[in-house]
């Protein structure tokens, strides 16, 4: 009778154990809004490309949460585009990461999945395009 509450109760904990792991992508997420939070955007950056570098090229099989990380990992990544650009003192390195950080970006929009998020990588992508419109 002890002996299997022990492994009804060991079963159980496994079980939360299991289930309340994050996935590496959550975790590199996670590690990359804490770096760009702490203006470290080279540091986020390399996360937000970890993340994005583990999906496939082809993102017809992606279930949908799956495409709505990739989408914010590039939003993400685009941002920390834009800060590094803003803060490169060297003009042919700000339009070197404002482009990418634009390409970023649009690739965010084209992966977003619901109406109100297309908007608000749209409102990011204008912020960016007006940042790199100020350099000329």
């Amino acid at each position: 009778m002890m002996l299997k509450r022990i492994n009804i109760i060991t079963i159980i904990l496994s079980s939360l154990i299991i289930i309340s792991c994050k996935s590496n992508n959550e975790l590199a997420m996670e590690r990359g809004i804490y770096f760009y939070e702490n203006n470290n955007y080279y540091e986020a950056a390399n996360q937000f490309n970890k993340v994005i570098l583990t999906y496939p090229e082809n993102i017809s099989k992606m279930d949908l949460e799956s495409l709505e990380i990739l989408a914010q990992a590039y939003q993400q990544l685009a941002l920390c585009q834009s800060k590094l650009a803003m803060e490169s003192v060297d003009l042919k390195n700000q339009k070197i990461y404002f482009n990418d950080a634009l390409k970023n970006i649009k690739e965010a929009e084209r992966l977003a999945i619901k109406s109100n998020k297309r908007q608000e990588y749209r409102k990011t992508l204008l912020g960016i395009k007006n940042q790199f419109d100020l350099l000329d």
